[in-house]
């Protein structure tokens, strides 16, 4: 029984935290605070915290994995999703934005640097390519509400 145990815990530990793909930094450059839900499923959601006007909130995540950004103020609500790159893609892994303001003819404008590289309307997502450390910026009606960036946790150490 000894040596089941002990192999049984050998194999948790030989897959131990490769469990996870990414570390995702949720970044608020508004002045607004927004909370970060992990969707676990269509009909549950789990605060993850509070990102407070010009902070940010770091959690590993796991590629397919969602989660929604909500505005304590208005009604600004966003989800993303991190999962890894195409087979035959030159980035790293891929963001999508989902524009989840159905009452808004309004897109969210997604930003690399300064240049608009994706946007999205309601029920029409945007994904982009992403590299290590690249910081997607999301903009609404031209105001900075969202930004995020993501490491693969090979390369984080």
């Amino acid at each position: 029984m000894r040596v089941l145990v002990a192999l049984v815990a050998t194999a948790f530990l030989t897959v131990g935290v490769s469990a996870f793909d990414y570390v995702m930094t949720f970044e608020n450059p508004s002045n607004k605070e927004i909370d970060l839900y992990y969707i676990a499923s269509p009909i549950e959601e789990h605060l993850m915290g509070t990102v407070t006007p010009g902070g940010d909130l770091s959690h590993t995540v796991v590629a397919g994995q969602n989660f929604v950004m909500r505005s304590r103020a208005d009604t600004f609500r966003t989800m993303i999703q991190i999962d890894d790159k195409d087979p035959d893609g030159a980035h790293e892994f891929k963001i999508s934005f989902i524009n989840l303001m159905g009452e808004s003819a309004s897109t969210l404008d997604i930003h690399y640097d300064d240049k608009v590289v994706g946007s999205a309307k309601i029920n029409e997502p945007t994904t982009q390519g992403a590299f290590i450390h690249n910081r997607l910026t999301i903009k609404y009606m031209g105001n900075e509400r969202l930004a995020v960036r993501a490491i693969p946790l090979k390369d984080e150490l």
